[in-house]
């Protein structure tokens, strides 16, 4: 069974969804396994904005999950998703969590910084021709991660 733990830092109480499900490019269940694609059918590309993991921010990992080893936290950030223009970015902070099921510390950010660190649970989804498993948590906007890494 998956859980999901929160944490917002600096405002507010954020809740992830645990049971959530994978969705496409719209927001839909994906269940089709198949690689989105633009107008022009070339498949879509990860998106590329950029950010880091602040010192406070690598602080309060270090207190709210003192399980964490401090030198595997991500510092240099990019966005995981699919490429996008609108929304927040989404990035891993620490994917080395003990347990098959134990997801990933993630954090987002629409400007400048992030300012939540998130534990959110894995994407369920697998690629049915590819075997291989998305590399985003469950409930993630936009496309699969086997689906933007070229070998859709």
């Amino acid at each position: 069974m998956n859980t999901s733990r929160t944490h917002v830092l600096d405002s507010g109480v954020e809740t992830a969804d645990p049971a959530g499900t994978a969705t496409d490019a719209t927001g839909a269940p994906d269940t089709t396994g198949a690689s989105p694609q633009s107008d022009n059918g070339v498949a879509l590309t990860q998106c590329e904005e950029t950010t880091y993991l602040t010192p406070r921010m690598r602080a309060e990992v270090a207190v709210l999950y003192p399980e964490v080893d401090p030198d595997l936290v991500a510092d240099d950030l990019m966005c995981h998703l699919g490429q996008h223009t609108e929304g927040e970015h989404y990035a891993i902070v620490y994917d080395h969590l003990p347990g098959a099921n134990a997801g990933a510390l993630w954090t987002r950010w629409t400007d400048d910084f992030p300012t939540t660190v998130l534990l959110r649970p894995d994407c369920p989804s697998h690629s049915p021709r590819l075997g291989v498993s998305c590399g985003h948590f469950a409930a993630h906007p936009g496309p699969h991660s086997w689906q933007t890494e070229g070998r859709a």
